[in-house]
């Protein structure tokens, strides 16, 4: 694993400390090297990986590389377990339930980067650039230089002050956002530019929409018709650009399946792309290893995604059409079960909501259909350390805990034992559910 160079880069720390001396920099460096290392193991790579100031290859580069290596495999990849029957009976193979994560998230840069795929130009998606700002500034270090070139204001509080807000509003948060919105946007707009780098480049979704970005464009996201529903999927005024938390899909057996980045907000759009660029990496490994359509088929048909917002995914243009994709994977959106689990149910006002998702006579009762719910009791836990993290960071210690939650879940049902989950509390299902 490329010690000889790996002592060498650790010998070479700009950084150096007392003997004995323990440091908080210092305990987090050897914390973030050792979850990189078991990592590179966990993919069979650690023998392979050289550890090098500068990256000579996909297999070399310094451990924010290896980081970056994990979270492109992650983004592409679901979270493998093996099924015990007990996960079995609470439904694993069968449920899946989907939710979107609002408060893991990270801050990102202020500047719009719209996806544009050649030959075909900008579709109907969030346009932002995922990276993390520079300290202090409302820009990454790539487009703070591109801004500083322009003469525009790359400080956080003196570019919102340029488009707007004024000097009383700066301990204000939503007055200062507010007020400066509108002229925010209209300069941004101005110098929005196309970049390989984009909402779609860390939430595994690029590969499908550079194939079938027709299933998105203007016309295919439409709704069919109007729905009287209530679900907000906007999010709170922030100083600075956030993502929106990232959209989860988990067993009902409590197996975190997929986990992706959502931006700007938990749009029927970016949900619907997400949701099949789960199922592709799903089904279409059946195919590629020798399986019949018949069976492909089958196994599409007994499963069932309960997603809280399904009327307006299920509600768009392109879920009525067959996809460009080869059989049966071109039916797979129509051939999966829909539902809204019974909770959130609740709190849907139009009928078409009961008469289409109702998970009574599809979903069996002994089923965990609260498994996403129950996981985020979990997974908030981590809402203050994950915040703080820059990009690379957040998504790499997600991914990590992830992992562990997973092999102990997994553990648990092996030895005929339920995992401990965390009780969802009436204020919790009351938030969730207005």
């Amino acid at each position: 694993m490329g010690n000889e160079q790996e002592k060498d880069s650790l010998i070479n720390d700009e950084e150096t400390y007392n003997v004995g001396e323990i440091t908080a920099k210092l305990v987090a460096k050897a914390f973030w090297k050792e979850e990189v290392n078991q990592e590179l193991s966990d993919l069979g790579i650690d023998e392979k990986w050289t550890f090098v100031p500068n990256a000579a290859g996909c297999l070399s580069g310094n451990y924010d590389d290896a980081m970056e290596y994990a979270n492109k495999h992650r983004s592409h990849s679901i979270y493998s377990h093996d099924c015990s029957d007990l996960c079995k009976k609470k439904g694993c193979g069968a449920l899946y339930v989907a939710d979107g994560n609002w408060k893991l998230r990270y801050a990102h840069c202020m500047w719009k980067v719209p996806v544009v795929i050649e030959g075909f130009g900008k579709i109907n998606y969030p346009s932002v650039c995922p990276l993390t700002p520079v300290r202090g500034k409302a820009f990454c270090d790539a487009h703070v230089k591109v801004a500083e070139k322009q003469q525009i204001k790359t400080d956080l509080r003196e570019f919102l002050k340029s488009c707007g807000s004024n000097e009383n509003d700066c301990c204000e948060t939503d007055k200062m956002v507010l007020r400066s919105h509108d002229k925010m946007e209209e300069q941004l707009d101005k110098l929005a530019e196309s970049s390989n780098v984009n909402a779609t480049t860390y939430q595994g979704t690029s590969d499908f929409l550079e194939k079938y970005h027709n299933a998105i464009d203007g016309a295919n996201s439409d709704q069919i018709e109007d729905i009287q529903c209530n679900k907000d999927t906007g999010g709170k005024t922030t100083l600075h650009s956030w993502s929106r938390g990232s959209m989860w899909i988990v067993t009902a057996g409590g197996i975190i399946e997929y986990f992706q980045p959502l931006y700007r907000s938990e749009s029927p759009t970016q949900a619907f792309v997400i949701f099949m660029s789960w199922l592709l990496l799903k089904f279409k490994p059946m195919i590629e290893n020798g399986l019949d359509n018949e069976e492909v088929t089958k196994a599409i048909e007994s499963t069932i995604l309960s997603y809280d917002n399904m009327c307006h995914v299920d509600n768009m243009k392109i879920c009525r059409q067959d996809l460009t994709l080869p059989a049966p994977l071109n039916l797979s959106w129509k051939l999966l079960g829909k539902v809204i689990d019974r909770l959130h149910l609740r709190n849907h006002k139009d009928p078409k909501c009961k008469k289409y998702y109702d998970p009574d006579g599809k979903v069996p009762k002994e089923f965990n259909s609260m498994a996403a719910e129950q996981t985020f009791v979990w997974a908030s836990r981590m809402k203050k350390i994950v915040c703080a993290m820059p990009r690379l960071h957040h998504f790499f210690y997600v991914h990590r805990a992830i992992k562990r939650r997973n092999a102990y879940t997994q553990r648990c049902y092996k030895l005929n034992k339920n995992p401990v989950l965390p009780k969802l509390s009436k204020d919790h299902y009351t938030s969730d559910i207005n």
